[in-house]
C-alpha cells in the first residue's frame, strides 16, 4: 500500500487497512452484503427490514429478544408451510374451475350430438 494511489489516506486509515487479513476482508464483504439486504426493498414492495423494525410494536421486539435459534427455525418452517398450502390451494382452485368448465363443455357437446343424430319424426 505504499504506492501513490493511497497518498490521500490518513495514517490511521492506512494502518487499519494494513492490519486486514483474509478473514477480516471476508467479514467486511459479508457485512456489506448484509447491509445491502437490509436497505434494499424486496420485490414484493412491502418495504425493507429496517422499515419493518422501525414500525414494529413492543411485542415484536420482546419476541425477537427472547427468540432462540429453534424458535427462528420453527418460524421459517411455518412460513414455508403456509407458502406450500397457498400453492396447493391455488392448484385445487384452478383444478375445480377446470373440472366445472370441462363438465359444462361436455354437457354442451353432448346436447349438440343428440341434436345432430336425432332422427326427424
Amino acid at each position: 500500500m505504499n504506492g501513490k494511489r493511497y497518498d490521500d489516506l490518513s495514517p490511521s486509515v492506512r494502518r487499519w487497512l494494513e492490519t486486514l487479513d483474509d478473514q477480516k476482508v471476508a467479514d467486511l464483504v459479508n457485512l456489506q452484503i448484509f447491509y445491502r439486504d437490509l436497505v434494499t426493498p424486496p420485490f414484493d414492495g412491502k418495504g425493507t427490514p429496517i422499515d419493518f423494525l422501525m414500525n414494529a410494536g413492543p411485542r415484536t421486539f420482546e419476541w425477537l429478544r427472547n427468540a432462540s435459534k429453534e424458535d427462528i427455525d420453527q418460524l421459517n418452517e411455518a412460513i414455508a408451510l403456509v407458502r406450500s398450502s397457498r400453492t396447493v390451494g391455488r392448484f385445487l382452485r384452478w383444478s375445480l374451475i377446470t373440472a366445472v368448465g370441462m363438465g359444462l363443455a361436455m354437457s354442451q357437446f353432448g346436447e349438440l350430438l343428440v341434436k345432430f343424430f336425432k332422427k326427424p319424426l
